[in-house]
């Protein structure tokens, strides 16, 4: 992956839209996140994924494409149980703003498959305690 579409995954905060909130959670890759780990212990979850299926490889598709294949993996992942919250991918360039699902104690190795068939380069994997991980669908993201 080039270095500049790194960067700007590492300058993206990933939004967490739960229902009840004043406000959205916040979260940046390689950060910790107390406030958001307090709400995953009270959802009885030790984990979370932000996933997408908007702008497949990184390549800007018509919000129309991007609506549809995103109700297609929320399908897809609720009609096996997962609990989804909305989220938003909000890119340093505000034109760049993407739909996207918090996906609660959806398992490493399913987030990688999952992101790999909709064509991401990575997803946001946030676990209680931790500081928050950009997962590369290919190979390290570094």
């Amino acid at each position: 992956m080039r270095a500049g579409l790194r960067r700007a995954y590492r300058a993206t905060r990933y939004a967490v839209l739960a229902s009840g909130l004043a406000q959205p959670f916040l979260l940046r890759a390689g950060k910790h996140h107390a406030g958001f780990d307090t709400w995953l212990k009270q959802q009885g979850a030790r984990q979370a994924v932000l996933i997408t299926a908007w702008n497949p490889a990184s390549r800007q598709q018509t919000s129309k494409r991007n609506k549809a294949a995103n109700a297609a993996l929320a399908a897809w992942l609720g009609q096996r149980g997962y609990r989804l919250i909305d989220a938003e991918n909000r890119a340093a360039d505000p034109a760049w703003c993407e739909e996207s699902l918090a996906v609660l104690d959806l398992p490493a190795n399913l987030t990688r498959a999952l992101a790999r068939r909709w064509r991401q380069n990575a997803v946001l994997f946030c676990r209680r305690g931790r500081r928050t991980t950009l997962l590369g669908t290919r190979r390290k993201f570094r």
